[in-house]
């Protein structure tokens, strides 16, 4: 940070959650708090690129999730009822796509806000997206 204002370069770190493991039709549950496409990766790295503001920011890159850290302590006892509570109907078609509901999948999430405001981004490839391709219908408030 110093260093960028002190040569007026513009400095941001990316510091990304996992990706690269797949295809992301293919990650299911691993999206809801930890992996991202290598396309929103790489969207981030663009628009990113593309900006000319920074002072040595630190950005967090990883999924847009619901969960706080109260859901990923319930969700190592009993992951089902968290899926429900913000995807209701979730483990039916996560069941009929042969996905192992497990506590492995809820890992503490990274914030994401400052991508948001800073990149204007936000993943496209996420695990309420993986849930509707696969036959969930989001219910309507």
């Amino acid at each position: 940070k110093q260093y960028s204002r002190l040569r007026g370069l513009s400095i941001v770190s990316l510091r990304y959650m996992a990706f690269g493991y797949g295809p992301w039709d293919q990650l299911g549950l691993a999206l809801l708090t930890r992996h991202l496409s290598g396309q929103d990766v790489a969207r981030a790295v663009l628009i990113a690129a593309s900006k000319s503001d920074f002072v040595g920011d630190v950005i967090h890159i990883g999924p847009d999730t619901p969960l706080n850290n109260q859901d990923i302590i319930n969700a190592l006892h009993d992951p089902k009822p968290v899926l429900e509570k913000y995807y209701p109907g979730a483990v039916t078609v996560l069941e009929q796509a042969d996905v192992e509901i497990s506590s492995n999948y809820f890992w503490p999430a990274t914030s994401i806000r400052k991508a948001k405001r800073m990149l204007d981004w936000t993943p496209v490839d996420t695990f309420e997206k993986w849930l509707t391709e696969h036959g969930w219908d989001k219910p309507h408030a």
